[in-house]
């Protein structure tokens, strides 16, 4: 560009310090916004490379230098036309200028006379003469340029015609201007009149403004600093919102919007006024108006407005790192405030999807290339604060800000409201769920999404299944979520969960039972060790689980548990029990004198848990008696004779157990191993009689009258039930046992 009017060279040169400290991300960078639809239609697409992709590739390879790359980054920034076609990209879904503009304000003295005068005009206010809103390379919605000079000064306070005008110079234009007043004369609102419709909607903004967006954000936080005194003030001390119309007639620009829906770009702009500084400073904003009006109950100008008002208003706080610091967290206000002030029109919810999608992630941590996008996903975070009434923590934090990081700011700020960043951020994640029973935000606001889930899980045992084992997957940085969902058929009869994260302090663990086809309330797991559900007793159906790192401060910790992850398992086996026969048959045989005696048991018996042995998040194995009946007989034959049987009931007497089953896992297979008790009561004895003498025998069948086979003790395929037959070992030639068991478990 050549030519630079005299009288814009001095205004330059006399800010000239200013504007080299870091004035391209007070002018070009601030706080952006977009209406809903354009974010939903752009997140649909394949996204193509950026401008700013673009460049970076070019001087990457060589093909510019580092200034030319500084050059075009601004020229992108605002849509100028000077910026080559083969760095044009799709910036359709570029809510806020890269951070590498920042730059350009700090390099600008080593660079050279003709990009310093290329670069002048985006250092002024837009409504200054020869600002970058006249040139012809970025304002093509103007009119031809004018020959005329005119320094005619707005009448500010009414509204009265204004302009502003350059010199005799066929690079910049006129611009008429329009303009209204609004919150009791504290914020000017301007419009170009040769925009048409721009002056409508600066009156329709004028009057939100008044009634509705100014006296609900000052309401909750203050009011944002004036710019009197300052540079660029735009000629008075009222907060300037100017209406401007960037330049996204070309064919790319023409191309994004018929295929992202993308119809002008950035939505909006808050800027220091003090080029150099970024905190404790007055604001001007932009707004782009290509964008509608909109209203309460529709997106567009007015959320726009909401969003940038208060950044205008945060600026106000001197903050105690740089503001790239904090740069999330604002971004995250901005977006909520679109919905504080105007709750029913929804711009902000297209940016939850991106929030639930990233949950996995530290909260504050940036998206890749661009630090924006996960401050505007972070809305829910303040929008949580209102849901449970902790909005005051929000203006707190901002406050806080002053003497603390990012962090510790924002767990001062949760102090003010009785809790902290510690306590609050597990009960947060909980609700981020997003599904019954912590659908708060869905039934508040209709808020759409829910978190990727780790591992997501419809559990069906199939035939020949016998154990369904998930170890779930940790590692999980500071301030980060991990979700875990299962749902169970019917042929699982009981769920265990294993929580080995119990030693790490910084962990929290939550779970969400479905029982009887009801959703139970949220419970805190964190100190727990494990837990077994038995579906016979409590139907659970449906299982989330919710594991979270608390930590805040040590950002390197992250909830790692080793080898031994939590791991979820599933049994086909219930609760209820186990049910069958066992059959014994004691032989006894004697040649001198020629006796054979056949002891026989037949046992009826029901096992039920030994709640003694129970072990949290791990399968119940152990089983006693409780019920069943004993009937046993005894016959003698040969050279003697004698016969006698009897009945007896098994007693469920506590620590006295007539049989005792232990059922467990091993390698993904199902075992099983039962012995007896003591019998019940006095062992039966009976008579031999034999023609010379008879004798009184104890009924040896008594001793392990139950046992099952050791060397094949896996249960069937299906884990519910196990049989067996065998003959054990003769500790006398003239003795042989014989064993036949059946059994099965109860409500399978």
């Amino acid at each position: 560009m050549s030519g630079l009017p005299s009288r814009l060279l001095s205004i330059v040169n006399a800010n000239y310090k200013q504007l080299v400290l870091l004035a391209a991300l007070s002018l070009a960078i601030g706080n952006l916004s977009t209406p809903r639809p354009a974010i939903a239609q752009a997140q649909a697409q394949q996204q193509q490379p950026t401008s700013y992709e673009l460049i970076s590739r070019a001087l990457a390879a060589g093909q510019i230098d580092a200034e030319t790359a500084h050059t075009y980054r601004v020229f992108a920034a605002f849509t100028d036309t000077r910026l080559p076609l083969q760095y044009r990209g799709d910036d359709s879904t570029v809510e806020e200028v890269p951070p590498a503009v920042e730059e350009v304000g700090a390099l600008l003295p080593m660079f050279s006379a003709q990009t310093q005068t290329e670069l002048a005009p985006f250092f002024l206010s837009p409504v200054d003469p020869g600002s970058w809103l006249h040139l012809t390379t970025v304002s093509n919605e103007l009119p031809a340029p004018s020959p005329e000079h005119d320094e005619s000064a707005p009448h500010e306070g009414s509204d009265d015609d204004a302009s502003h005008a350059t010199s005799h110079t066929t690079t910049f234009r006129t611009i008429q201007w329009h303009t209204v007043l609004a919150a009791g004369g504290k914020v000017k609102v301007w419009a170009q009149k040769q925009i048409a419709g721009d002056s409508a909607k600066a009156e329709g903004i004028a009057r939100a403004i008044t009634a509705t967006i100014w006296p609900k954000l000052t309401g909750l936080f203050w009011e944002p600093l004036s710019d009197a005194n300052t540079p660029n003030s735009g000629g008075g001390p009222e907060l300037d919102m100017v209406l401007v119309r960037p330049n996204f007639s070309d064919q790319n620009a023409a191309h994004n919007s018929r295929m992202y829906g993308k119809a002008g770009g950035w939505g909006g702009l808050a800027r220091s006024t003090e080029p150099g500084k970024c905190a404790a400073v007055p604001a001007t904003i932009l707004i782009n108006s290509v964008h509608p009006l909109g209203s309460a109950t529709a997106p567009g100008l007015l959320q726009t407005v909401a969003h940038e008002l208060t950044h205008a208003i945060t600026m106000r706080m001197p903050l105690q790192q740089p503001c790239r610091h904090y740069r999330w967290f604002t971004e995250a206000t901005g977006k909520w405030s679109e919905h504080f002030v105007y709750e029913d029109a929804d711009s902000e919810q297209p940016w939850a999807h991106d929030f639930f999608g990233r949950t996995a992630r530290s909260l504050d941590e940036p998206t890749p290339g661009d630090l924006e996008k996960n401050g505007y996903a972070a809305y829910i975070f303040p929008f949580y604060l209102q849901l449970t009434r902790k909005e005051r923590a929000i203006p707190a934090m901002w406050q806080a800000f002053a003497t603390n990081d990012l962090r510790s700011g924002i767990d001062a700020g949760l102090k003010t409201q009785g809790t902290d960043l510690t306590k609050l951020f597990p009960e947060f994640a909980v609700r981020n769920l997003n599904l019954d029973p912590v659908d708060d935000y869905r039934k508040a606001d209709g808020v759409p999404g829910r978190p990727i889930f780790e591992v997501r899980q419809s559990v069906n045992l199939q035939p020949g299944t016998s154990v369904y084992e998930k170890a779930i997957p940790m590692g999980m940085p500071y301030l980060a979520t991990k979700y875990a969902q299962f749902g169970f058929n019917s042929s699982v009869r009981t769920v265990t969960f294993d929580n080995t994260l119990v030693p790490i302090p910084y962990a929290s663990v939550w779970i969400i039972e479905k029982i009887g086809g009801q959703w139970q309330t949220p419970a805190e797991f964190t100190a727990k060790s494990g837990k077994t559900w038995c579906r016979d007793s409590e139907d659970l159906s449906e299982l989330h689980i919710i594991f979270v790192n608390r930590e805040w401060q040590d950002t390197t910790l992250k909830v790692d548990p080793g080898i031994r992850l939590p791991l979820l398992s599933a049994y086909p086996t219930g609760c209820s029990g186990w049910v069958g026969t066992s059959d014994m048959t004691n032989t006894i045989v004697s040649t001198d004198p020629n006796v054979k005696i056949v002891e026989s048991v037949h046992t009826n018996m029901q096992f039920v848990l030994d709640s003694a042995l129970i072990r949290p998040g791990r399968p119940h194995q152990y089983w006693k008696t409780a019920g069943g009946q004993i009937t046993w007989h005894v016959q003698v034959t040969g050279d003697c004779s004698g016969a006698a049987q009897g009945v007896i009931a098994i007693p469920n007497v506590t620590g006295d157990h007539v049989a005792t089953l232990t059922v467990w896992e091993e390698n993904g297979t199902m075992h099983h191993s039962g012995t007896s008790g003591p019998w019940p009561g006095d062992i039966p004895r009976y008579t031999v009689n034999c023609p010379n003498e008879s004798a009184e025998m104890t009924f040896m069948a008594a001793i392990g009258f139950f046992v099952t086979d050791g060397d094949k003790d896996d249960l069937a395929v299906d884990g519910k039930s196990f049989t067996g037959s065998f003959t054990g070992p003769q500790p006398v030639p003239w003795i042989t046992t014989h064993h036949r068991y059946s059994f099965r478990c109860a409500g399978c």
